[in-house]
């Protein structure tokens, strides 16, 4: 979500404004359980830090003093990922991450001003994420079969996937801050 495009002609960015913005990293910490992931959290600043807590694995850090939000369903985890990544012009108002889905989240949660004071978001795990998201998916509509109306594997499946590569990448596009996601 770099530059909006507006009703107007298309703006040149010329490289010195590109090379101005400030621009966060984005990474993914992956490996097998109990190598110290979750641990490089006590690396970041706690003060400029936010952690997204869905693994409940907090014990491997629990004398980091940063702020943290527990998330235990997809529907908090898509509406933290709208506040942090800020509405995606490219998206309707009635999808997730759109002008509307920013608009409800930003008058449940508060302005997303509240989260300036942080640089970076550790995200811990992307692997809990998707087994909440599967949890959710099975409970759509569209994860039911037409015909018989018994679960359809494939068509949750398919919703699954698209859901955390909607998720996954309105948190990549965050401008400002650094995303880091553990799996």
């Amino acid at each position: 979500m770099s530059a909006p495009f507006g009703g107007g002609p298309l703006r040149i960015i010329t490289a010195d404004e590109r090379l101005r913005e400030a621009r966060g990293i984005k990474g993914v910490l992956t490996g097998t359980s109990g190598i110290g992931k979750t641990t490089q959290l006590l690396t970041l600043d706690p003060q400029r830090t936010l952690f997204l807590n869905l693994e409940a694995g907090e014990l491997a850090v629990q004398g980091w003093p940063g702020d943290e939000v527990r998330i235990r369903d997809w529907v908090v985890a898509r509406d933290l990922a709208a506040w942090i990544g800020g509405a995606n012009p490219a998206m309707r108002d009635d999808q997730s991450y759109g002008p509307g889905h920013f608009a409800r989240v930003c008058a449940a949660f508060g302005p997303a001003g509240q989260l300036d004071k942080y640089d970076t978001v550790f995200v811990d795990s992307i692997s809990v994420a998707s087994r909440i998201c599967l949890q959710w998916c099975k409970g759509q509509s569209q994860a039911q079969s037409d015909r018989t109306g018994k679960p359809d594997l494939r068509a949750t499946y398919g919703l699954l996937g698209q859901e955390m590569i909607g998720w996954l990448t309105h948190l990549q596009h965050t401008p400002t801050k650094n995303i880091w996601l553990v799996g």
